[in-house]
């Protein structure tokens, strides 16, 4: 969790303000410095908005610096605390802290359990935690190795290939230990994590939706011939007629052999 901070006497609103982009630069920088524009669409914000957080001439609103922080992969209600720190200790200097912000929704990139209906969901959910933890595959291999404990994985780590395929968008559900030492990695509490285990068995009980016959296969000229026929007075489909015309031409054939 980011440190808190102290109200210090003599300080000037500017410095307050100054301190904290800093914070956020540095939270940046640690996070391997993405681009904003990529921070802008994991968080579901402006562009603008996140490089004026970190310019340092204003203090940004709390939504702004969660979104910041989220795009960095830090856990934004942690900053959320700090952010009440920055905005007391602005106040106590003179300077103007924006006012609390009201409730807002979740940005896109923050899927929640409750929301996975079936695997299709889950792999897409999976994806976006991956997206804003700021973290490559690899590297959440190697931090997975102290959250194995009482899984299939202990005294190991997930492979890099098992964490590309549950965040990567495999057609296969992995096994739940998977799910649950990636979702630890990434720092997710206990309640989270069985928030998680609920929709992944969720997932798993849905059967996977059937996907519509492609044009031109036997399916459909099956059911096209089947509903034509249906039909009173409807011209006959093509393949049955080809297929009258090959018996045509069979009859006729044995016909001239002598074997009719």
């Amino acid at each position: 969790m980011p440190p808190l901070t102290t109200t210090r006497r003599d300080e000037s609103p500017q410095a307050v303000i100054a301190e904290f982009a800093a914070r956020l630069r540095d939270l940046r920088e640690r996070a391997g410095n993405p681009p904003y524009r990529d921070m802008a669409r994991l968080a579901g914000r402006s562009h603008t908005a996140l490089v004026q957080a970190a310019r340092g001439r204003a203090l940004p609103s709390e939504a702004i610096t969660v979104a910041f922080a989220a795009a960095c992969g830090s856990p934004g209600g942690e900053w959320r605390a700090v952010h009440r720190q920055y905005r007391h200790r602005l106040a106590a200097a003179g300077g103007t802290a924006p006012a609390a912000p009201a409730p807002v929704p979740p940005a896109p990139h923050c899927p929640l359990p409750e929301d996975v209906t079936d695997a299709a969901g889950l792999r897409r959910a999976m994806r976006l935690l991956k997206l804003g933890s700021g973290l490559s595959y690899s590297e959440i291999s190697r931090r997975s190795r102290r959250h194995t404990d009482g899984t299939r994985y202990a005294n190991g780590a997930l492979p890099r290939q098992t964490i590309a395929d549950l965040a990567g968008g495999a057609e296969r559900v992995p096994h739940l230990d998977v799910l649950r030492v990636f979702l630890r990695t990434l720092g997710h509490t206990p309640e989270q994590v069985a928030a998680w285990t609920t929709a992944y068995v969720r997932a798993r009980a849905r059967p996977p939706a059937t996907r519509p016959a492609a044009p031109g296969s036997p399916v459909v000229f099956e059911h096209r011939a089947a509903a034509a026929a249906d039909r009173p007075g409807a011209p006959v489909p093509l393949v049955t007629r080809g297929a009258a015309v090959l018996v045509v031409m069979l009859w006729l054939i044995l016909r001239a052999l002598g074997h009719l």
